[in-house]
């Protein structure tokens, strides 16, 4: 039997260690792009993303994501991370978020193909902060 000095240290380790809260979501295998967002919360007005965009065809159409940061819920400006590499070239991006007082509410993605004319996009996915 542990001793009650054992005992309260474990309880307190248990009691400190929080885990982040995370989500990874991929979207786009069918339209000649992967993407990936993972984002990681180390409190709710702050979080970490990290983005990967590969082009599984190779043909002469590059690829990108565009993503959307939401803060208290509104979205802010829209940005673009581009991938001209080539076939199964993948580029990577990290993002802090500081939400400066308000809490990262979530992230949405989209990945996309320069097609000629108007771009084939995919996805629309939304990763939300889970409190």
């Amino acid at each position: 039997m542990p001793s009650t000095k054992l005992s309260a240290l474990i309880a307190s380790l248990l009691t400190a260690t929080t885990l982040a809260n995370a989500a990874k979501q991929c979207v786009g295998d069918d339209y000649s792009v992967h993407a990936c967002a993972d984002v990681t919360w180390s409190t709710p007005q702050q979080a970490q993303l990290k983005l990967s965009l590969a082009d599984t065809d190779g043909d002469s159409h590059g690829v990108y994501m565009k993503y959307r940061v939401y803060y208290d819920g509104d979205g802010g400006d829209e940005e673009k991370l581009e991938n001209n590499e080539g076939h199964d070239k993948k580029v990577t991006l990290t993002v802090p978020l500081d939400g400066d007082g308000k809490d990262v509410s979530g992230v949405r993605f989209w990945a996309c193909v320069s097609d000629w004319g108007r771009d084939t996009c995919t996805g629309g996915k939304f990763i939300k902060y889970v409190k």
